[in-house]
């Protein structure tokens, strides 16, 4: 743990406090529930609603997901993402990898890497085969970077590439 015992006049209420590296934590609780990943922040909303509307994904110039049963997941600070059922994803294109991560509003992700036309694609795609509580709704479905995708269509429409921290 740290603190700030002399802190800037600007900042004197941390004065007597401490903070936590979160990386060094075995376990984070917050009352009796433990809380993966970081901390959750009270002004952070995830909604996520399912939608028939059609969404198409472009990767290497191949069509790899097309659905018109995506669950859409609108997330605080986050573009809008796609969450779709395997059975509307090329399965054949993607391959697991070691990659996961954490999410305080979703749960443990895994990753997937895609190979389309000799070209790889490392950790393209993501899924959540364990969530949360407060986030069923999106279990086992599959979720593309719209950032390093060639192209997203919602109703047929090309989707802007958002410009987030995960674009490669």
């Amino acid at each position: 743990m740290w603190s700030y015992g002399n802190p800037y006049d600007e900042m004197r209420e941390i004065k007597d406090y401490v903070a936590f590296y979160w990386g060094r934590m075995d376990e984070w609780w917050e009352e009796d529930e433990q809380i993966f990943g970081h901390a959750r922040d009270p002004k952070k909303r995830l909604d996520t609603v399912p939608s028939h509307r059609p969404v198409k994904v472009i990767l290497g110039g191949e069509v790899v997901a097309e659905t018109t049963d995506a669950m859409f997941a609108f997330e605080v600070n986050h573009p809008l993402r796609f969450y779709i059922p395997e059975k509307d994803v090329r399965m054949d294109l993607l391959s697991s990898t070691e990659t996961t991560s954490v999410c305080p509003y979703k749960g443990r992700a895994s990753y997937y890497s895609a190979t389309v036309n000799g070209q790889s694609y490392e950790d393209i795609a993501w899924c959540y085969r364990e969530t949360l509580s407060e986030c069923p709704r999106i279990k086992d479905l599959i979720c593309f970077f719209n950032e390093n995708v060639d192209a997203v269509f919602l109703d047929g429409e090309e989707l802007p590439s958002p410009d987030t921290k995960w674009r490669r």
